[in-house]
């Protein structure tokens, strides 16, 4: 179950050594193609009878310290009795003004290169939330039925939560020992994991949830079957807790589990400029060259790979699903 937090796309291919003349040794010598189905419902409800038009719904440049006006009755509508106070636990990024979640300014950019993409490669509808509109309600009101979502915001797992509750300082925090899986049990992994909203600065308001923050719960219960494609253009959207029965539960899974067919998300931290350059690349690929998702997605990472940037700009990118 953890096969997917290697970044496999870093080790070299068969030949690569040629190609580069050094002559150094190939370390993957065989590349067999994987497919997991995530859902058995996708296997009763085809996605064509779920949708009626290719849609994209892209949330992007958002505003952490407003919340739209019109929308935060509609968010208490939207909530969870799981959403509760943990949300706050994703609120460890501290910043300049006490402020958790800092401005992200190339999402904004990121989701606008999209949505001229899909404009010159598909007549579906689109829709891009920005500042204060890229709230949980607008997310849990739209994303049913939409074939391509695409999340350009903040992510994070709760791992001080785990060290709190006995994970030694040196263990791998993200493929937590069973003992503490069972600690935290109560807890509901999914509900350590996350994304920040619109509104995610503002902290937990009367009934004690944060209003911004959309949990990994809250995640699984969206109805995604009809999505396509799921990205999580964020941090850490790719780790999370083992539990006994269940394997990892991560944002990932969350996706998945809500019907998503193919996720992409990441494994670490990510260079906010580094995603924007692969995304917008990752997609014109798929959407202008008609080029399969995971093909797509090496293809923009060996790009990225090619202008110099560093490993840790582009190999934590990771695909599950199907991969076409």
């Amino acid at each position: 179950d953890a096969l997917h937090l290697v970044p496999l796309d870093a080790l070299p291919a068969p030949g690569a050594g040629a190609a580069r003349g050094n002559g150094a040794p190939a370390v993957v010598g065989d590349r067999v193609r994987l497919h997991f189905e995530t859902s058995f419902q996708r296997l009763i409800d085809p996605p064509a009878a779920l949708a009626t038009e290719p849609g994209l719904l892209a949330l992007g440049g958002i505003d952490f310290d407003v919340l739209e006006e019109t929308g935060e009755g509609a968010v208490a509508e939207a909530s969870t009795e799981t959403s509760g106070p943990l949300a706050a636990l994703g609120q460890d990024r501290s910043g300049p003004g006490g402020r958790a979640f800092l401005p992200l300014p190339q999402t904004r950019h990121e989701v606008d290169g999209l949505l001229e993409l899909w404009k010159k490669s598909s007549d579906g509808a689109a829709t891009v939330l920005t500042d204060e509109r890229a709230t949980r309600a607008a997310l849990h009101r739209l994303a049913p039925g939409v074939r391509n979502l695409h999340l350009a915001t903040h992510g994070y797992f709760a791992e001080e939560t785990l060290r709190t509750l006995g994970t030694p300082d040196d263990a791998d925090w993200f493929v937590a020992p069973v003992g503490v899986a069972r600690a935290v049990a109560d807890l509901a992994p999914l509900a350590l994991c996350g994304l920040a909203l619109a509104g995610a600065n503002l902290g937990p308001g009367d009934d004690g949830r944060v209003r911004g923050i959309l949990t990994g719960e809250e995640i699984a219960g969206l109805d995604l079957r009809a999505c396509e494609l799921a990205v999580l253009s964020a941090c850490e959207t790719n780790v999370g807790i083992r539990q006994a029965g269940l394997g990892m539960q991560s944002l990932q899974t969350a996706l998945h589990a809500a019907g998503a067919r193919t996720v992409v998300t990441s494994l670490w931290m990510v260079d906010d400029l580094a995603a924007r350059t692969l995304m917008v690349d990752f997609y014109r690929r798929i959407w202008r060259l008609g080029t399969p998702p995971a093909e797509a997605l090496w293809e923009a990472k060996r790009a990225l790979r090619a202008r110099g940037h560093a490993l840790k700009d582009w190999a934590g990118w990771v695909l599950t699903g199907a991969p076409d």
